[in-house]
């Protein structure tokens, strides 16, 4: 593969897939399992985001295979901006001594789905990207929502 942008997306989006159920269940760390939650996020934003960053650069840059010259696309820097934004938000919510792992979620969630509307804005065409994304995201939200009002009737 020689785009970055869905190398880094496969390896985040992996990782925090495998770490995720072993950091809750085996280590029963919430604060870890919220950051392979976050890293699953950040590799999806990233692989979905790969093929709107890869035709910006075919435009401005046809020829330039090189790695010298690397400057930091939207897509880049919106990825970049998640992952301080996640980073944050866990290490808040962990001095806050968080251990409800949806708080972490719906935290990271929300980052997510704020951003994703004030990127497309910058960049129109990752719009499909990040709307399929988005869906899944508020799927989840919306999931875990249901279970906490289960929860309160019971």
């Amino acid at each position: 593969m020689k785009n970055r942008y869905k190398v880094l997306g496969l390896a985040l989006t992996v990782a925090g897939i495998i770490a995720a159920p072993v950091f809750y269940f085996f280590t029963l760390s919430v604060q870890l399992t919220a950051v392979a939650l976050s890293s699953a996020i950040l590799g999806l934003a990233s692989f979905f985001l790969a093929d709107t960053a890869s035709k910006a650069k075919d435009k401005e840059q046809p020829d330039s295979e090189s790695t010298e010259d690397f400057t930091l696309k939207p897509a880049g820097k919106f990825i970049l901006f998640l992952a301080v934004a996640f980073g944050l938000a866990n290490a808040l919510l962990t001095f806050a001594k968080q251990e409800d792992i949806a708080i972490y979620f719906i935290a990271n969630a929300a980052i997510y789905l704020i951003a994703a509307l004030f990127y497309i804005h910058i960049n129109p065409k990752a719009k499909p990207a990040l709307n399929n994304l988005s869906v899944v995201i508020f799927s989840a939200f919306l999931t875990i929502v249901a279970w906490e009002v289960i929860d309160l009737f019971r």
